[in-house]
């Protein structure tokens, strides 16, 4: 007889595997039993229509019930929801006491998200410096994407006092955990030497972790590497293909360089290039085993604020 806790692990390795059926059939007799994070998990199906018909107002349904069964998770879900107008009616003051409310118990998604609002004045005045604290407080939690606008916030001087050796340290943090915005970030203050020794070799390393998962800008300035063999050896075909791959997530810079790059290029190394970007993949990303839903939450979740 398995227990709710090996359940769930079941059916998170049924979703990972695409098998949504399987998925249904585990969670479904939890749901039953009043089983607060298989409420969280039926709902997520019902706001993507994984495995079942799209139904926002159901999976705000089982949010809500779960919320009601302490788990923050799913309070921060809900909130969001409000914010979002999702499957609910839209209403902020609403969204920001319920992320209020996550934050408090600890939740550093919500943390993010209720430094996020002050930040930028969504439902509540702008207040940078209570940004900030809640920032400082999923920072503190090893949140990826935290951790990253921490360090932006340090470099910019946003509600604090700007410290560049400060920035790094926080944008290391998120960029060894293979947050790509974090990574792409590093690059830049390897690239002009701030808050670190100028290194264009180290630059470039940082630029590839990113672009591998797809961050364009990262891409772009990856080409420019290969393109002038500055920190990395001048490689045009290489240039080529993540200008492209750059371009065809509408970045300007990448737009205006491939046409430019090709003039010193043959027929073949341009084929080349292309051949090599119809090839690409970006890197998937993979849940390490024990790693608890807030955090695997943080690395997948689309982002919905870009730092620069």
């Amino acid at each position: 007889m398995t227990s709710g806790a090996d359940d769930l692990a079941n059916a998170r390795k049924a979703h990972e595997a695409g098998d949504y059926a399987v998925e249904l059939a585990i969670l479904e007799p939890l749901v039953e039993q009043g089983h607060a994070i298989a409420q969280r998990h039926l709902a997520y199906l019902y706001l993507q229509g994984q495995g079942v018909e799209k139904d926002p107002a159901r999976a705000v349904g089982l949010l809500r019930k779960s919320a009601d069964g302490g788990d923050l998770l799913s309070v921060y879900s809900l909130a969001e929801a409000y914010m979002q107008g999702l499957g609910v009616e839209r209403n902020e003051s609403e969204g920001i006491e319920l992320l209020r409310r996550a934050a408090v118990g600890g939740n550093p998604n919500a943390q993010l998200n209720l430094g996020s609002s002050y930040r930028l004045g969504r439902g509540v005045p702008q207040d940078l410096a209570e940004a900030l604290k809640w920032f400082r407080s999923a920072a503190q939690q090893g949140h990826p994407r935290a951790e990253s606008i921490l360090g932006y916030c340090y470099g910019e001087g946003i509600g604090v006092e700007r410290d560049d050796a400060e920035a790094v340290r926080w944008l290391t943090r998120a960029a060894e955990k293979d947050y790509p915005e974090a990574q792409y970030l590093l690059g830049l203050k390897y690239l002009h030497g701030v808050g670190v020794a100028r290194s264009l070799p180290e630059a470039a390393g940082w630029f590839r972790r990113a672009a591998e998962w797809g961050e364009a800008r990262a891409q772009y300035n990856l080409g420019v590497s290969y393109a002038t063999g500055q920190g990395s050896p001048r490689d045009l075909v290489q240039a080529h293909l993540w200008f492209g791959l750059a371009a065809s997530q509408g970045d300007f810079h990448a737009k205006a360089a491939v046409p430019r790059l090709e003039v010193s290029m043959s027929k073949d190394q341009i084929d080349d290039g292309r051949r090599a970007r119809e090839q690409w993949k970006p890197r998937k990303q993979i849940r390490p085993e024990g790693m608890p839903d807030w955090e695997w939450l943080a690395r997948t979740y689309p982002r919905q604020e870009r730092n620069s």
